[in-house]
Order: C-alpha cells, then structure tokens, then sequence
C-alpha cells in the first residue's frame, strides 16, 4: 500500500526552491569529503551527501525543475520523499527567517513573513514540525498550571496576583503566603 502526501500549489514553488538549496548544500559537503586526506579510502565520507542529493534529486524530478504559472496541488509517494519534502521545507524555512532578520523592505519583508507561515502551517499540518508556543506564552501557562496545582493541594495558602511586575496586562505572578 502506497501513501501519498499532498503538496498545495502554493508550497510547490518554495519547496522546489529548498530543493535547489540543497542539491547545493550537499554538493559542497561532497567537494568538501573530496579534499579530505583519506577520502580515496574512505568510501563512507561521500555516503550521506550523495544520498540527500539523490533523494533532492527524485523529488525534483518528481515536482518539475521549472516554474508553472498553472501549478496544481501534486501528490507524492510518502515514504519515498518524505525526507527530502521534509528537509527542503525547513532549509527553506530557515531562508525565509535569515532574510527577515536581515530588515528587508516592506514588501520583501511580507512575502517572507507569508511563505514563512506557509510552511510553518504545512509542516505542522503534516506533522514534520512541532511548533512551540512563544515564550511569553508559555510563561503564562506555566504559571497558571502551578497555581493550579498549589491552589488544588492548599487553597488557603496560594492567590494569584494580578499585573505585578508583568510585561502584558494578562501575565500572572504566583504568590505563596
């Protein structure tokens, strides 16, 4: 039994773009194992590179080279290129998040921000990608969880206070009497 998995159209152009990025990346990992001192000896330091450069490879193939104006939503084999889906996407992610935190113009600045989302959402859609939640976040569940906790074993001996010292209106400090 095959599985597929669905790429939208909107995700093609930016995971055939990943996949370049990394038939690059790999083949400097290869030039690379090639001017190591042993490497006519050791057929190991060229293993890795070559085999994500065959899997970017097929997945290319797989997806198209060039861009199509009338891209379609594609479905690939899932375990044949979930690897390389997966690896591209997050290269690429990781590209978009460089050109953010390098200021670019407003409208560069968008599109990024945008394709960013995208993949983010198609990562966790598809579960390649755990997203955690911000740290202010986080803080606040955290602290609502302890106060739960405590509140629950002694009622009497834990409050919430409310906006002490707090960086947003609904951030809780736990105080303990």
């Amino acid at each position: 039994m095959n599985s597929t998995i669905t790429i939208p159209a909107c995700i093609v152009p930016l995971l055939r773009r990943g996949l370049l990025a990394e038939l690059g990346r790999n083949a400097g990992l290869i030039d690379r194992a090639s001017l190591e001192p042993d490497s006519d000896h050791n057929r190991d330091l060229f293993k890795g590179p070559l085999e994500a450069l065959d899997a970017n490879w097929m997945l290319l193939n797989e997806i198209g080279w060039a861009e199509n104006p009338n891209q379609h939503d594609l479905h690939i084999n899932h375990a044949t290129h979930i690897w390389a889906l997966s690896n591209a996407l997050h290269a690429r992610l990781h590209a978009e998040r460089d050109h953010l935190a390098s200021d670019p113009p407003r409208r560069e600045r968008r599109k990024a921000r945008r394709n960013a989302r995208q993949i983010t959402r198609y990562l966790t859609r598809n579960w390649l990608m755990f997203k955690t939640p911000p740290l202010r976040r986080a803080r606040r569940w955290v602290c609502q969880a302890t106060h739960t906790i405590l509140a629950r074993l002694n009622p009497r001996r834990v409050r919430l206070r409310h906006g002490q010292g707090a960086t947003t209106p609904t951030h809780h400090h736990l105080h303990t009497t």
